[in-house]
Order: structure tokens, then sequence, then C-alpha cells
């Protein structure tokens, strides 16, 4: 009764859907409507797999997606303006960004899930959903996520934040050196 989504964060494995078995990897996105039978298994005693699963509920009737398996969904990443404003001491700069229109594979509410590469220094200054919930996900590197006024520093495991429609919210990269990686995911909700 839900479609899922996974993301695969670290580490690799399979993954076997509606009875075939296929290889993932860090960065591959697995898409499961509603009715799709799946598992995931990690083969390794020794490395870790890790991954972001999101499910929301599908509605009870409606049209049958097909499963898909988005690989290496960092290997896409473009300079583009398709997200918010960003900038550094200041100045606009561009991310890199690869997007993915998840309502074209679902039933449910999705939104667009994007993977965001915010350079050293970087900030994604006060923004706004105004129809859709927001999930920012830290894939790599330091981050801090303020929420209205709550602030939300990511540490070695990572950092995962909801953020209700309508709250403004930023993303800063606290590295000066390295690149910042989140993966932000939105969905919508029925307007009162």
């Amino acid at each position: 009764g839900t479609d899922e989504i996974y993301f695969i964060h670290r580490g690799e494995g399979w993954l076997t859907t509606n009875g075939l078995p296929c290889p993932v990897a860090a960065g591959d996105l697995v898409i499961a409507p509603k009715g799709t039978r799946h598992s995931i298994r990690n083969p390794s005693p020794q490395q870790p797999l890790a991954f972001l699963v999101v499910e929301l509920k599908a509605p009870g009737e409606g049209r049958t997606y097909q499963p898909t398996l988005m690989a290496a969904l960092p290997s896409f990443l473009q300079e583009s303006d398709a997200f918010h404003p960003a900038s550094i001491e200041g100045q606009n700069v561009l991310l890199r960004i690869a997007s993915v229109d998840l309502s074209a594979h679902f039933s449910a509410p999705w939104g667009r899930l994007s993977l965001v590469e915010i350079p050293p220094g970087g900030c994604v200054g006060d923004y706004r959903e105004m129809t859709h919930d927001e999930n920012v996900f830290v894939v790599d590197g330091s981050a801090t996520v303020c929420v209205a006024h709550h602030r939300f520093d990511s540490d070695e495991d990572g950092l995962n934040v909801l953020v209700p429609r309508g709250i403004p919210h930023s993303i800063a990269n606290r590295s000066s050196t390295a690149a910042l990686t989140v993966l932000c995911l939105t969905v919508r909700r029925d307007l009162p």
C-alpha cells in the first residue's frame, strides 16, 4: 500500500525487484511503486550498506507504475539555477544539481527529488516550500541546516531534517575545502 524510494548512501548490495536481482551502489536511486515486491541485502560481512528509505501511503486505486533503478545519480550533477539561490560570501553561485520529478513515477503525492552539491563555504539562503514538505538529507560533508530558529549540524553519522511547508530554512556548507552534498525531497500536502 506504499510507494517507496531507496537512496543508497554508502556501500554496495543486491536489490531484488519482483524476483529480478541487480547490483546497487552508493548514489543509486531505487523507485518502488506500490505493489512492487522488493528486498535489499548486503553481501559483505565487512562493509556497511547504508540507505535512506522514504515511503508514502499510495491511493487505493489509480494508475500502476513500474519500478525503476536510477544508477549513479551523482553522475548527473550539472550546474543549474533550478534550485534555490545560493551564495558564497555574498556572491551568487550556481549549484550542481541532479533532479527527478518523482510524481511521474508514483501515485502518492511525491514532488521533486534533488541531489544538490553546495561548494565549500556556500549557503542556500532562507527559502520556503509553500506547497510541499521537504526532507533534507546530508549525503556527504559538513552541513548546518537552520529551520526557523533551530540549528541542526551534521556529524559523522549525517543528518536528516524534515521541514514542514511554509517554514523558512537554509542549508550551509561548514567546510571551506570540501563540497557538501544533500538530497532534498519534497512531498506535496493537500492545502486546507
